[in-house]
């Protein structure tokens, strides 16, 4: 897998922001980062197995961290794709590999 290259600057810029999220805000960022560049509320919803209320306050979380943004009504995305890119980078690979699992394996169930 190719390894991201993300810049310093924005690599600080959001580890400055992590200390000052809930761990529920950091467990969606990192859902957020393996969903893609745009994602539903729904879907966040089925791989957290939380209600709508609990994901929004976690995403409201990263809306006011300058994270995500609400890119449509119920449609979020990563503020910027290097943001998303400094945040999947992190990941440690097997934690990458478990989450795009979990993704691919909740898209199938609720679209079957």
């Amino acid at each position: 897998m190719e390894q991201l290259t993300v810049p310093r600057n924005v690599h600080e810029a959001v580890r400055q922001r992590l200390p000052r999220l809930s761990n529920r805000a950091r467990n969606l960022l990192s859902l957020v980062a393996v969903a893609g560049r745009r994602f539903d509320l729904w879907i966040l919803c089925e791989l957290t197995s939380q209600d709508e209320t609990t994901v929004l306050d976690g995403l409201k979380e990263l809306v006011a961290a300058q994270l995500v943004i609400e890119a449509a009504p119920a449609t979020f995305a990563s503020r910027h794709p290097l943001t998303r890119d400094a945040v999947y980078s992190d990941l440690l690979p097997g934690e990458r590999q478990a989450l795009h699992r979990h993704l691919v394996e909740t898209l199938e169930h609720t679209r079957a």
